[in-house]
This record gives structure tokens, sequence and C-alpha cells, in this order.
């Protein structure tokens, strides 16, 4: 096969060649054709929001694939129908019935005419029951002038589905759905790549043919969300650029957009085979490649009418240049840790084809070096005579493209590798120093990538996860050209057969990647495209009968699995260190888990990133996976004893605001992890030097799933550490920054960090005493008690709600008292009388937190009382008389204006549930004074200019309160400083 530059005029000139149905080379791989694709098919590609599958032809028509239909509708074979050769025709009657004529045995009307009729029993299974029919005594319904005047295509007027005849064996199959987009749309004919990114956008590349020139186009295809119609523009344009007079005027074939949807990248191809001049007929003296030629573009997805210009500077200034040196990458890539791939064609010569990661800035050889080999026309010694490499038949050879060139340019720089193949399939090379043909690994050659010739292509990789190991997260590609696994055709893969889809299996090393290569399925006809849903692989093929392949893989265990193992969230299960797909993260305020240290880590989907809020909960994409070890120290206050002992995930639903909690149990040696079905207790022996005997028992609780859905609440937002306020440090290295940079946020942060809300360390000495307890109550409390969530009070303890407004201080408790009768939820100035304390103390009924502890928080107690403490006595009040007044009064305060305190008396008149409280002047209150029952009497009580967090307030006008039953007084006071 001579064709190398899979152009769509070397696509356009290979004939068809009958090949026998592709085979799997492992059992757990199930492969069945389920339609055959229209001529001149070139791309298929998935609409992510719904998995529906399109393809494009060469002539501009992209057509839906109904896959439930293609899955549901068998295809019939020569078994069914009972003819398998001679074929004149095939019709598809008005009531959906199948009718096939054959004259294999002679003309109609001598005896040896066929004809079959299959009449549809079951529209949803597709049961057909197939009859033979007379000829000489057809049926009045029998269309048979339709039949005899059909082609291989009929159309089913009953559900509209179109099916086509396979000549060769009498297999019936379904075609796609049919057009939806035609050239009238986009304005392309003869189109060269598809892609439709995460909101539905199409994306259609075209290379432009202007004689000596060529134009390269981009449309994009967007839909009015109104309307549900799709408009197309041009987002894209180059300038025009120089054609060579050969084979080689590669077109722009892959394209792709950035999981974050802001960038489409695309392959501009070379203009000539390995670097040598093509001056198009001398158009061009002395031209090689031109500045967008051999390069990987990228420009903005939301450009219009965007002009790239035909100047490498400009380019590079204009950031539209990304990545130079590739001869022909065919097609792209991301892989699920959003690495970018594409796979890259070859010269004539027999140099490996490539697999690259492409980085921006890199340059990657082309033309000096491919594969890990040097061009040898750079060399002033070059003698294409003594050249092993070379066949006489390659069109590069017999044009006379290779010879020796002293106007070959140098090298501009050092180069990046391709990957690196570690066999054990398509590795075969040609071993330059003598011509025999080796196989790499077994040879310790290293070799990048494949066997010459093979054309990779239609490259995917399971960003989703959905495959079972061999395969989970791992590539796979196609090899377009029909290899010679006896031989060495020329422009064929030597020793490999070629034409199969290859499993790669990449692992990082340094900064390149290494792939253990695969042969997994073989014998198809072409193949030129592939995409991948979920553990399905679709492969369609060009030559022979055009099929649309599904390759069935072995899908992944539901997850979470059974083993922590499994999850593969950790490279090293033992030391916990997580995997390269896994970010570490850490918490300003952590939550009190009954001593446990925790480490915290995010998993995101492949190309998935999270919408950043300032403030309030931030938008996970599905599928996310919140991951938290939990360990115990076995010695209390020694890290050396520290050991792990839960796991647990907290996993986003699939278009569900809602998250699901699972946790593992780990086993003693610390070795493996099991996922539990329900909640359980385990009992730990802590040694602690100073308890009387030495150790103490530690009941600790693994929750249940049902559990965890106490305290992740829709009112909280569903995650509770994983914001703003939580990950905001006041580090030099900010930790918002620093996830940024890893790529988890869908934008940019705000440039001014420091403005963004922030929850300070309730044990750090340095911050002052009321931000620290608000933040402990907020971190351990306000789950439950805010708004819209489970908790039984209207209490409010997030942090950032004012002091007067969380309905504690002075409030009266509605769960009851714990013991304390004159108990109020936050008394100022006793502790002992605020039932927000004394809950931190209990291991009752009242226990705060309610759930999975058993070990009271006495460091975070102590914190809370200690803030109480700071607050002042709102039950400073003293009686002044002994006589009972005849009425409520509240009386002016003295001295009038203040400046270090003020009195302020009142008398009841019976006793009552009394509040005396200060607000400023907008009616925020600041301070509560009193907040008690008292008997009937005079009374007196002072203000100090104090608010209830402990800080003086500024001088001004303010008021004070008093709501005694049903008596309300209000009266004005003036504090100067």
């Amino acid at each position: 096969m001579l064709v190398r530059c899979l152009s769509l005029v070397a696509l356009a000139a290979l004939c068809s060649t009958a090949y026998a149905d592709p085979q799997a080379t492992r059992d757990d791989i199930e492969i069945r054709r389920i339609l055959s694709v229209s001529q001149g098919t070139i791309r298929i590609a998935k609409d992510p929001r719904n998995d529906v599958l399109y393809i494009l032809r060469q002539d501009g028509e992209i057509e839906r694939i109904d896959l439930t239909a293609a899955r549901r509708v068998p295809t019939y074979s020569h078994r069914d129908h009972g003819i398998s050769s001679g074929f004149t025709g095939f019709a598809i009657g008005p009531d959906g019935s199948f009718y096939l004529a054959s004259n294999r045995h002679g003309p109609r009307n001598s005896g040896q005419f066929a004809l079959a009729r299959g009449i549809l029993l079951d529209a949803d299974t597709g049961e057909r029951q197939w009859e033979q029919l007379d000829p000489d005594n057809l049926p009045a319904d029998v269309p048979i002038d339709d039949i005899l005047a059909a082609s291989i295509f009929g159309r089913d007027p009953t559900t509209n589905n179109r099916y086509v005849l396979k000549t060769t064996n009498g297999d019936i199959t379904l075609l796609p759905e049919g057009t939806v987009y035609t050239v009238a749309d986009h304005g392309f004919t003869r189109p060269s790549a598809l892609f439709i990114d995460a909101d539905g956008t199409f994306y259609v590349l075209k290379r432009i043919d202007l004689s000596i020139y060529n134009i390269a186009t981009i449309t994009k295809g967007e839909v009015d969300p109104s309307s549900g119609e799709r408009t197309w523009f041009t987002l894209a344009e180059t300038e025009p650029y120089e054609r060579c007079d050969c084979i080689y005027n590669h077109e722009v074939n892959g394209l792709i957009v950035s999981p974050d949807n802001r960038s489409l990248f695309i392959n501009s191809g070379s203009r000539t085979d390995h670097g040598e001049i093509q001056d198009g007929d001398g158009h061009f003296p002395g031209l090689r490649e031109t500045a967008l030629t051999a390069v990987i573009l990228r420009v903005p997805t939301d450009a219009r009418d965007l002009v790239l210009p035909n100047s490498r500077y400009a380019l590079l200034d204009q950031g539209f240049l990304f990545a130079e040196g590739l001869r022909n990458a065919y097609d792209f890539a991301f892989a699920p840790n959003g690495d970018l791939f594409t796979t890259e064609n070859g010269p004539g010569r027999d140099m490996p084809e490539e697999l690259n990661w492409l980085r921006q800035g890199h340059h990657y050889g082309f033309p000096w070096r491919m594969g890990l080999d040097d061009t040898p026309q750079q060399f002033p010694d070059y003698d294409p005579a003594n050249d092993f490499l070379l066949s006489p038949r390659s069109t590069a050879v017999r044009e006379g493209y290779y010879h020796n060139d002293p106007t070959y340019p140098p090298p501009p720089r050092d180069f990046t590798e391709p990957v690196i193949n570690l066999g054990p399939d398509a590795d075969a090379y040609r071993d330059p120093a003598d011509g025999r043909i080796k196989d790499a690994s077994e040879e310790g050659v290293r070799f990048g990538t494949f066997t010459a010739h093979r054309s990779p292509l239609g490259l995917v990789f399971d960003v989703d996860l959905a495959l079972a190991e061999p395969f989970q997260g791992d590539g796979f590609t196609l090899s377009w050209t029909r290899g010679d696994p006896d031989g060495d055709s020329v422009n064929g893969p030597f020793n490999d057969p070629s034409q199969d889809l290859l499993h790669l299996d990449l692992t990082k090393v340094g900064d390149n990647y290494e792939a253990h290569v695969t042969r997994i399925v073989g014998g198809f006809s072409n193949p030129i495209d592939a995409e991948i849903i979920g553990n399905h692989l679709y492969v369609i093929e060009w030559s022979g009968e055009r099929g649309l392949w599904e390759i069935v893989l072995p899908p992944a265990e539901e997850f979470p699995p059974a083993s922590l193992a499994a999850a593969q969230v950790f490279s090293d299960l033992g030391t916990q260190t997580p995997a390269d797909s896994v970010v570490p993260y850490e918490v300003n305020a952590p939550f009190w888990s009954d001593g446990a240290t925790k480490t915290r880590f995010i998993r995101l989907p492949p190309n998935k990133r999270i919408a950043f809020a300032s403030h309030g909960p931030w938008d996970f994409p599905d599928e996310t996976l919140l991951i938290k070890n939990f360990y115990l120290d076995l010695v209390r206050g020694d890290p050396a004893s520290r050991r792990i002992i839960e796991t647990r995930f907290l996993i986003k639903r699939v278009n569900d605001p809602g998250w699901d909690g699972y946790s593992y149990l780990w086993n003693e040696a610390g070795t493996a992890a099991a996922l539990l079905a329900d909640s359980t207790t385990v009992t730990y022996v802590i040694d602690d030097p100073q308890d009387p005997v030495g150790f103490f028992l530690q009941e600790y609780y693994f929750p249940s799933r049902q559990d965890c859905e106490v305290c992740h609440t829709k009112g909280a937002g569903y995650v509770l550490g994983v914001h703003t306020a939580q990950l905001h440090t006041s580090a030099e290295q900010n930790q918002l920054h620093s996830l940024a940079q890893q790529g988890l946020f869908t934008e940019e942060l705000p440039t001014d960090l420091s403005s963004l809300p922030h929850l300070p360390n309730p044990f750090d000495p340095s911050i002052p005493l009321d931000q620290r307890a608000r933040s402990y109550l907020d971190v351990n409390c306000a789950p439950c008690h805010r708004p819209e969530s489970v908790g039984r009070t209207i209490i409010d303890l997030r942090y950032d709600t004012p002091l007067a407004e969380t309905n504690t201080v002075g409030a009266f408790p509605t769960l009851g008292d714990i013991g304390e009768p004159e108990a109020l939820i936050l008394s100022p100035g006793e502790p002992q009388l605020s039932t927000l304390y004394l809950r931190l103390l209990t291991m009752g009924t009242f226990r705060m937190p309610p759930l999975a502890s058993s070990i009271i928080d006495e460091r975070g107690a102590d914190l809370i009382a200690e803030w109480i403490a700071s607050m002042g006595s709102s039950t400073a009040v003293a009686a002044v008389e002994e006589t009972t007044p005849t009425a409520f009064a509240l009386h002016q305060n003295y001295p009038n204006p203040f400046n270090a305190a003020t009195t302020i008396e009142f008398q009841l008149a019976a006793p009552a549930a009394v509040e005396l409280t200060m607000y400023d002047a907008i009616g925020q209150k600041i301070r509560t004074l009193v907040a008690q029952h008292l008997a009937a009497g005079y009374y007196r009580t002072q203000w100090n200019g104090y608010n209830d967090a402990g800080h003086t307030v500024a001088s001004g006008t303010y008021f004070y309160r008093l709501r005694a039953g049903d008596y309300l007084a209000t009266k004005q006071l003036t504090l100067l400083k």
C-alpha cells in the first residue's frame, strides 16, 4: 500500500478490499459490527452531554447514530434468510418486510431464481419470520419490480431506519440514523475533522485549496438554548500559506477542545516528507516548511473570525503557536490526568511513528528528528544509496526527495522525545546498520513509538475510568495501514499485521512517558477513527464494508469498590501516598474526631474542574471524590505510635446535588482496608501514662452511609471542609493559589486573595479569642445549627453571623437545661450556666456533637468556656430595695453622657423573664446586660461600653431596651470617649 500521508486525496484514491472480521486477542473483549457507515466517512465523535455519536463524511454531511436502535436491531445473515450470494435486489416493503432476490443459479423463471421475505414480528427486538417465496407464484403484495430495481440499500417506511445489504455474504445491517447537518449548515465540502465539546458545540475543520496556497478554517456550531437551533459561524481562519506540488500537503487533520472549554487545539501537518525543499513547481524557491505547517495551534473557543497569521513570530506573539516539529499529528486525546497526547505519522523512510505528550513551547523534532532517529539528509556526508531505511518503491525515493543536501538547515534547539514503547507489540524496526528487521523490546532498544508506516490514528483514553484493569485510565489507538506480518512491504508496517487496536499502558517517567503497547484487536479494514463511551469503544472503517464496530471492554467494578486498593486513590497504599490524580489539601480549622489526626485529598473526574466561589459552597463536578484518612496515636501524645484506622469517601452524585459517604476499615497491619456496609464500633487500647491504670479503651465509631447525611446537609452545602474560608491560608504560598496552579478551578482566582474569607485556627493564641471560639463553633456545630439545616433549635453558629444574631446570648434553651435550671444557651460571663458549653462536656442525650464521638474535646470545651467567661456577666444586676413597686418602669441611665461606665435602673411589679439589651444607632443588638428570671423589685446594673464579643464600642448614641413579660420600654444614652 503506497498511500502514507492520510490526506483526503489519498483516502479518495484508496481501493476497497474485502477483509475478514476483526478478532480480539483476549477472551474478555467482545466485538460486534452494529452497522455500516456511509461511504467517505472519516470521523466519529460523541456529544459528551448525552453520549450520542455523530459521524462526519467527506462530502460534509454530519450524521447521527442511533446506538439504541443499532443494538436492538440485529444483523440478519444467510442463516436467517437462506441466501448467501448472487444478490440482484434488496427492498423493504410498506409494512417493513424485507425482500432479497438472487439469481445465483440462473435467470428468473428458470427455476433457479431465489426470493426471500422477512416479516417483522417484534419491532423492539427486531425478530423476523423468514420464508422462501415461489418466484412463479408470488403473493400480490410483493413489490417484485421494486426489489429487482433496488440497490443494496433500503429504507424501512415504518421506522425510517436505513439498512445495507452486504453482497459478499448476505448480511443486512442498520445504517446511521441520518443526516443532521449538511454543507448548507457549516459551509464545508471535504472537511477533515469534527469535535463536540462539553456543552454540545460542534467544531468542524477544513483545508481550502487555493491553487498554490492553502487556507485552514474552523467553523463553530452553537446551539441556541431558547430555540434548539444550531448557528454556524467561522471561529478562525489562517492566512493563505504555501502548498507543495506533491502528495505531502498534509491536512489540518486533528482538533480537540481543552477540558475547561477555553482552548481549541489544531494540528496543521507538514508540506514535506522530511524537510526537503518543495518549491511548489517553482513558485516558492527554497521553501521547506511554513509558519503554519508542522505545528500545533491553539486558539480561544470564544473567538469569532479570528485570523491566524503565516508568521512564526506573530503566532508566538499572539499566543497561537502551541507546539512545533510534528509532521502529521492526525489525532488528539486528553488523558484522565489532563495531559494532552497526539499520534504522529512518519515519513517515507523506515522511521518510527510517534505518540507525543504535547506541552506548550516544546519542539518535537520534525524534520530533523523523528521517532528518535535523525533525518540523514541534514548531514553533509549523506549518501541515499547506502541508506538501508529507504526502499526504491517509496514515493519519496522515486521522486528523488532523499539526496545529499548541503543547504539543509541545522536543528534550531533541543527536542522533546516521543513516548517510549516498551513492547511487546508495534515495536518492529529496521536496523540502519544492516537493514534487518528487529524487535525493539527484545533487543533492549529505546523505541519511539510505533513500527514505521503504521499510521496511528483514532486516539482515545478511558477518561471516565469506566474500564477494569488492565485498561482503566489507559489509552487506545488504531493503526490505519495494512501490514505485512511476514515481510517488509514498502510503506507498510514490516513484520507487523497493523490495521488493529492497540492498548497503551502509559507510565510517567521523569519528564515524559513510557508505554507498554499491546495489540488487543486485529483485522480491521483501514480503521480511520475511534470514540469511547463508558466501556464501549467504537471504530469506523474506511475500506471494505465500512463497518462501525462496537468493542466491549471489561467494565470497572462499581465505585466505591469493596477494597480500598481497588479504588486506586493511593499510589502506595501502605504509606497512603496519593496517586497522580489525587490532590492533597489542608483545612484551617479541623473538625473534632475523638482525637484522630486526619489527612485530606480531592480527586476530580478526568478533565473536570471546580467552579470556585469566594463565599458559600463551591460547585463540584459530578463524581468528585473527597478522601479523608483517620489516624489514632496508640500511645497518647506520641506521633510515632500513629496508626491509620479509617478512610472515608464522599462522592458527588450524578445529576443530583447530593453526596454519598462511605467508610473503609483498615486492618491492624495498615496494609488493607475494606468497605463497610453499615456503621460499626471498634475498641482501641490507648496507652496513656497519665491514666491511673496506664491505658484507656477508646470506642471508635465508623459511621454508616446514612449517618453521613446527618451532617452533610443541603443547608450546609453538603461539603463541609472544602470551601474558601477553610482552604484560604495566610502562608506565603496560599493554598488556594497552589490548587489553582494545579488546574482545579474553572476560572481565575481573584487577584487579591487577602480579601477572601478566612477561618482562623481555633488554637492559635496569636488570634483574638472571640475569632478562635467562633471558628471552632462554625466547624463543629454550624453544619447543623444554621438556617435551612437539621438543627432542632433556631440558633445560628456560622462564623460570619454577628453574635447578637446567633439567637444564643441570653436565650432560653428549648431542648433542656442539662440540670442547670438557671442556664441560658449563652450566659455572658458564666460558662457554667451556658448550655452551649455544657453540651460539650456531657456524653448523654444532649451531647454535642451528637454523632460518632465518645471522647470529650477538652481543649475545645476550654476554649468555649474561656470565651464565654471573657464576655462579662449578664447577671451583674442587684436588687436595691426590698419593697415591691406598683408598676414596671425603666429609668434614665446616669451619668449620661458617660465615659467609663453608666448605671441603669429598672423596677418590676411582678416576677418576670427579663431581657435588658443594648442597641447601636442602626438597631443592631450589641450587648445583653440582663437575661434571666427576676422577682418583683427594684434593680440596678451597669454597662461599661463593651459588646458581647468583649470589644469596646465607639463613641455615639445607643439605646437600651427592657423587656419584662409584656412590658417593653426603650431609652437613649450617649457614650463619649
